[in-house]
């Protein structure tokens, strides 16, 4: 039992240690990009075109690893965005690349070193390249995740983000299209919450084609709820 405490203890002491660094490493690196602290493992940058990019570090009984995604603000998503969603994104030992899933709180050094790389290699550029809603349609549109290995971004989550995006860039048809494919992706058994969006959904659609110039003061609206759900 001695043995078992004194590992857990020494786990306790490297996983503290291994957070002081991973702030006194990132700090600067990240708040140069526009970067703030969202809570003590986030940090979030929410761009003109209302996208959050995303870096999470993630702290697991045995090691540490980091995430990373995009959040559209524009989005009416049927958690209501009450957290942050890796929804489109993933792990960065995954994105764009393969690696191993976490590094053990002694490999602390060598892991802030790696994540670095992939932020720098795989990660900022993607914010760069396709983080607007124009960028996300194309991004989506070519196969992307596929490229960047975002499996578990289903059709359900691709038609979310295409419609609303293309809402946003003013083609109100085409973005309307895939929301009505989103919502025949929910079943008429799913939960109360599910069916709850799906007729959120439907009004949206029908006032969006009632008023197609309205289209941007409802898609301010949901910016709006989002960001105070989030307290942005």
């Amino acid at each position: 039992m001695d043995s078992v405490k004194k590992d857990n203890d020494e786990i306790k002491q490297l996983r503290i240690l291994t957070k002081s660094k991973i702030n006194t490493s990132y700090n600067k690196l990240l708040k140069d990009r526009g970067f703030k602290r969202y809570k003590s493992n986030q940090y979030i940058n929410v761009t003109e075109q209302h996208i959050i990019q995303i870096v999470m570090f993630e702290f697991l009984s045995c090691g540490f690893t980091c995430a990373v995604a995009m959040q559209p603000l524009y989005i009416q998503d049927h958690t209501e965005f009450t957290c942050l969603h890796l929804n489109f994104g993933d792990r960065i030992t995954r994105f764009k690349t393969v690696q191993k899933e976490a590094w053990e709180y002694h490999e602390h050094e060598e892991g802030i070193r790696i994540i670095r790389e992939l932020l720098n290699k795989n990660v900022f550029p993607w914010f760069e390249e396709y983080g607007t809603p124009k960028g996300i349609v194309e991004f989506i549109s070519s196969g992307g995740m596929k490229k960047y290995g975002l499996f578990d971004f289903n059709k359900f989550f691709e038609y979310q983000y295409l419609g609303f995006s293309l809402l946003y860039t003013n083609q109100a048809e085409r973005g309307i299209g895939y929301l009505e494919r989103m919502i025949d992706e929910i079943r008429n058994d799913s939960v109360t919450s599910m069916r709850d969006y799906k007729f959120h959904i439907v009004d949206l659609i029908s006032r969006i084609k009632k008023s197609p110039n309205n289209t941007i003061n409802a898609l301010n609206d949901i910016i709006i709820r989002n960001r105070l759900s989030l307290n942005l």
